[in-house]
């Protein structure tokens, strides 16, 4: 979808206004588009009906039935009837059928005057094998296992039905930041944590996330260990800004002087001194690792 979905217009006319074809079909395009956003952001994605998937004659072929679905970027899939695909023709592989849309389908007329131009576009989706993990925002509708050039195997493991009802979507995972991913968390010039990027692009968020992150790692070493520490750090984290494709967290720290009883508060400075350590590089001191979750409204 291109970015200029997200951003709604209305075409208006006004009297005696020459309307040129170019305007007519910005207005034509902006209603298509503002249905794709509407389909990706209260649907979903997958097959909403139909589009069943059988064994063709003598296990070359496959028949898919008629049916609709929608695609990840929120466009309709319309098989108006039934179809035959041929297995591709290799020795043995795995391979996805797909159902990928397409407007390559063009109409030309040609005026009273002898103008000719482009009248009709027509959605007509593309059925066809491509590599697992390679179907781009197609839907998936069956994986088949070809055998001495031959249909041998056919499941729908990766086959997805269209859900109704957007329901809230989750994904998290864990990041092992390099060295020089952390840098100095400052407050009226003073250094009181640490911030880092957090990539998410994996998890294919669009819109709106909320983010939650925890530091995993050691949090202090005692006396008697080696190296000698004599500091606990106490982390305090949170999210300072987010967005679909990472979020930026920041880690209040605050550390503990553990010489003698009662623990006396110490600043982030005067800790990094004591160790010999830069203030940055306490977390690749203490082997500092980030789980995130992000939850996302609509699918």
């Amino acid at each position: 979808m291109d970015n200029d979905a997200l951003r709604l217009r209305s075409h208006r006319f006004f009297p005696d206004e020459r309307v040129t074809a170019e305007v007519l079909n910005a207005s034509a395009d902006a209603e298509r588009e503002r249905r794709w956003l509407h389909n990706k952001l209260l649907h979903g994605y997958g097959i909403s009906f139909g589009l069943e998937v059988e064994r063709g004659d003598r296990d070359t072929s496959v028949l898919i039935g008629r049916g609709h679905a929608i695609d990840l970027d929120g466009r309709d899939l319309v098989v108006d009837q039934a179809q035959s695909v041929q297995v591709p023709p290799v020795p043995s592989g795995e391979f996805d059928l797909v159902c990928e849309w397409s407007d390559d389908t063009r109409e030309t007329s040609t005026s009273s005057c002898g103008a000719s131009g482009e009248t009709v576009r027509r959605e007509i989706p593309r059925l066809k094998f491509v590599l697992p993990g390679s179907s781009g925002a197609a839907v998936v509708l069956a994986t088949i296992t070809v055998s001495g050039c031959k249909l041998s195997a056919l499941v729908f493991d990766a086959r997805r039905p269209l859900v109704s009802t957007p329901v809230p979507y989750v994904d998290g995972g864990r990041f092992f930041p390099r060295p020089g991913d952390w840098s100095v968390l400052t407050l009226q010039g003073k250094a009181v944590g640490l911030r880092i990027e957090i990539p998410t692009v994996s998890a294919n968020f669009f819109g709106t996330v909320s983010y939650s992150a925890r530091v995993m790692g050691n949090r202090w070493k005692g006396q008697g260990q080696t190296p000698a520490w004599k500091h606990v750090l106490c982390l305090d984290e949170y999210v300072i800004r987010s967005g679909p494709k990472s979020f930026e967290l920041g880690v209040v720290i605050l550390a503990d002087d553990m010489t003698s009883p009662p623990f006396t508060p110490v600043s982030l400075e005067s800790f990094a001194v004591n160790e010999s350590v830069g203030v940055a590089a306490i977390p690749d001191t203490l082997g500092w690792t980030v789980a995130w979750m992000g939850v996302e409204g609509t699918q």
